[in-house]
């Protein structure tokens, strides 16, 4: 039974997992499915089954961003709740979720301005394309910044007391992060200050990817 335009959408959709289809390539299927309706009417193969198998793979497409050289893995990039402090684990403390950002696209930069709580402020991310390029900067004085790997686990820093000195408690503070596919030119020796021309030069990269700040709540 084919497929009426309405129906046609639903079904993308569907298969899509619900990501929003390719407008253009949403029309192109539906012209392609009147011709074959037109051609095979009364008879033969559903037009609507063969716009859905034609378009199979087009809400999948990178759209103006790049496909990563590691594919892209289905696991969520939510952020747990609550993650344990690593330096009070035997007192069992965990530090709340306070302030996130979540991007779809790699190469994109992410800003959160913040107002440290306590001394034991915690920073997660995860990448859903494992390998993924991590740098980080805080504007704390010196702009102390890291460049590691990401992936689907929690990947988590903490600024150590000394690090956060005396005035860092009620501060406010601004983190940037960057998350660059694993193919980038970066390195653990690469300078967080030069990110930003690493990421004009790479561009963008399809991969989702989401940071968090944990901390007390009161």
């Amino acid at each position: 039974m084919p497929y009426a335009e309405e129906e046609l959408a639903t079904v993308l959709r569907d298969l899509s997992g619900g990501a929003s289809p390719n407008p253009g390539r949403v029309d192109q299927v539906v012209r392609r499915g009147r011709a074959i309706r037109r051609r095979r009417r009364g008879g033969g193969l559903a037009a609507g089954t063969m716009a859905v198998a034609a378009v199979a793979a087009l809400t999948l497409s990178p759209g103006t961003g790049n496909r990563p050289v590691d594919d892209a893995v289905p696991v969520a990039v939510r952020l747990p709740l609550r993650v344990a402090a690593p330096e009070a684990t035997r007192r069992s403390e965990a530090l709340s979720l306070v302030q996130s950002v979540r991007r779809q696209r790699m190469g994109e930069m992410a800003a959160l301005r913040f107002t440290a709580r306590s001394a034991n402020t915690l920073f997660n991310v995860r990448c859903a394309v494992p390998n993924s390029w991590l740098i980080t900067r805080l504007d704390t004085p010196g702009r102390p910044g890291s460049v590691g790997r990401c992936g689907p686990d929690d990947n988590v820093s903490q600024l150590d007391k000394r690090s956060a000195g005396p005035g860092w408690v009620g501060s406010v503070r601004t983190l940037e992060v960057w998350v660059l596919p694993p193919q980038a030119p970066v390195t653990t020796e690469t300078s967080p200050a030069s990110v930003a021309l690493i990421a004009s030069e790479t561009g963008l990269w399809d991969g989702a990817w989401a940071v968090g700040i944990y901390d007390r709540t009161t």
